[in-house]
């Protein structure tokens, strides 16, 4: 047993390929280890990923050039140390070499490309705001690349300023600073980053890049969208309340066409408002659409809140109209009594004008075109059964109509929720 071992041991290597086999793995393994071992000891990579890795944002010029450099040097080491073993087992180890070095340097090479993404981003969106945006001159901008002479010059006590420059329109300049900045940018790439026969040869990174400043351009129009809005918005409440609150002080018999009409009046006139502000910004028709029917839904949300607001003062106002009518003459100035004046005549007049308050305030009503006339003959019907009450009342005869059921029914046919549940306000019409 013993003599077979040792003439086994003695054997030459060339008469068993198996032997060659397992010398190559085992010898090819330890060079390759020998190798990635001394890469990552290698004080140049230690050098090159502290300043990739250093988290500056900045990019390392470069960087491509110096890490492949360092690679290679690693896999040719490697070559020139294993080349006399069994090129199948050769190629195999050389193949996991290479992999493991790329796992070493993966970190460093995605933290360049994320900086040459980040930095190349925010200067794209810093020329898209300021080609663009009102404050352009004052920044030295005089294109949407970010190219321009500065806004003015102080020498001493003689200054020179150029004139403001009018903005670009958001699409155009939009598509300048998008061309402008993936040619930059995939230049860049090219020059400091791109590793060729790599994941990194800069086509995935370029569409990613490409696809995120989409996004972020598109972001940015939206916020100035949304500016434009919000600003238009708040001219459009004050366009809505000056006239409203006037009509509602009145509040006067047919007082809603002339609300609507007033409403309408003010969304039509900041909707032009709005859409000269976003001329540049390209909209689609579904957009405008959506844009219109948001100003028109404001403005009647703003008209019935002023509505709810008068009909929870409604008492107060009611007094308010019978005084007016009451001792005010027909040039409102204050009435000067005679003794042919009619008294109870007068009182008659202004119970029933105080009694018209509740009838306009009792229901909202919905603006014609958006109705199918039923919520204006059920709107019709309490008015008329309010002022038929007023009238039974004051006359001292019954009700023509059953005013009482309509008033205190829980809803009316063809109302949505409109309904101002005034019956507490009746009391006063019933005053002598």
């Amino acid at each position: 047993m013993c003599t077979h071992a040792c003439t086994y041991s003695h054997m030459p290597l060339d008469k068993t390929g198996v032997a060659q086999v397992m010398v190559a793995n085992i010898r090819c393994a330890e060079i390759a280890s020998d190798q990635l071992s001394g890469f990552v000891m290698d004080q140049a990579w230690k050098d090159l990923e502290a300043e990739a890795r250093s988290g500056t944002g900045e990019v390392v010029r470069g960087f491509n050039t110096r890490l492949m450099g360092l690679v290679d040097s690693c896999l040719q080491g490697y070559e020139a140390d294993a080349m006399y073993f069994d090129p199948k087992v050769r190629n195999a180890k050389l193949q996991e070499l290479s992999a493991k070095l790329w796992e070493v340097v993966t970190p460093a090479v995605a933290d360049q490309v994320s900086a040459l993404r980040s930095q190349h981003l925010n200067a794209a969106l810093k020329d898209l705001q300021l080609a663009t945006g009102s404050d352009r001159d004052a920044a030295g901008i005089s294109g949407a690349g970010g190219q321009g002479a500065g806004a003015g010059t102080t020498d001493g006590d003689t200054s020179t300023s150029r004139p403001a420059l009018r903005p670009a329109p958001f699409g155009e300049a939009a598509r300048c600073v998008q061309a402008s900045t993936t040619a930059a940018f995939r230049r860049a790439f090219a020059e400091d980053v791109r590793l060729e026969g790599t994941d990194w040869d800069g086509r995935t990174a370029a569409a990613e890049f490409e696809k995120e400043l989409a996004e972020r351009v598109e972001a940015l129009r939206g916020e100035r969208i949304e500016e434009a809005v919000q600003a238009v918005q708040r001219q459009l409440a004050n366009a809505v309340s000056g006239p409203v609150i006037s009509l509602l002080d009145s509040c006067t018999p047919g007082v809603w066409r002339r609300l609507h009409a007033a409403a309408r009046n003010a969304a039509a006139s900041t909707e032009k408002t709005l859409l000269r502000k976003l001329e540049g910004f390209e909209l689609e028709p579904s957009e405008v659409e959506a844009l219109q029917r948001k100003l028109t839904d404001m403005a009647q949300a703003k008209l019935e809140n002023h509505v709810r607001e008068a009909a929870l003062t409604r008492i107060s106002r009611m007094k308010d109209r019978f005084t007016e009518v009451f001792t005010l003459d027909e040039q409102k100035t204050p009435r000067m009594w005679r003794p042919q004046d009619k008294i109870p005549s007068l009182a008659y007049d202004a119970r029933l004008a105080a009694s018209q308050v509740l009838a306009q305030l009792a229901v909202i009503r919905p603006p014609e075109e958006s109705t199918d006339g039923k919520a204006d003959v059920a709107a019709d019907t309490v008015e008329a059964a309010v002022l038929d009450l007023a009238k039974a009342d004051l006359e001292g005869s019954p009700s023509s109509s059953p005013p009482l059921f309509i008033l205190s029914a829980e809803s009316w046919l063809g109302m949505h929720d409109s309904l101002f549940r005034c019956c507490s306000a009746f009391g006063l019409l019933s005053c002598r």
